[in-house]
């Protein structure tokens, strides 16, 4: 099975600190190849389309702080993201955002959390696409300076 950045970078969140995981997935299916999901990422973010979320929400009443880990798109959080923080009540909790990036870091993607979501949020965590895979350690550093604070 083929796996995203996201989803290796979430796989090694919970092998650093634990917890529980929830995949955010949208009813419609994104195009495999990156110009085709770029245009289609576009089209939502110019329509302002908030895609459909397939499945439950998680409970998220037992959680002081939640773990967001994001591609960049269009240099803010992706419009599927958006969707799952409008329809969550994250007040009183801490968002720790982790976003890979081209080379834009966190882009505009930290206001766009904080005007979608009522959780503070705190300062992302950038990974640089290419360096998903081997940022097990630094990952896990980061980690624990974020959530030590």
């Amino acid at each position: 099975e083929l796996m995203g950045n996201s989803q290796l970078l979430s796989q090694m969140v919970l092998n650093a600190v634990g917890g529980d995981y929830y995949e955010i997935l949208t009813e419609k299916k994104y195009p495999s190849g990156y110009a085709a999901t770029c245009t289609v990422a576009g089209n939502e973010f110019k329509d302002n389309e908030l895609p459909a979320l397939v499945g439950e929400l998680p409970d998220l009443s037992a959680y002081d702080t939640i773990i967001l880990v994001y591609p960049l798109w269009w240099n803010t959080i992706p419009m599927a993201v958006k969707s799952f923080l409008l329809k969550e009540d994250l007040s009183g909790k801490t968002l720790l955002p982790i976003v890979t990036h081209g080379g834009s870091k966190a882009g505009k993607s930290e206001e766009a959390l904080k005007e979608a979501c009522s959780a503070d949020v705190l300062s992302p965590i950038c990974i640089f696409d290419d360096d998903v895979t081997g940022c097990r350690k630094s990952l896990g550093k980061a980690l624990e300076e974020a959530l030590l604070k």
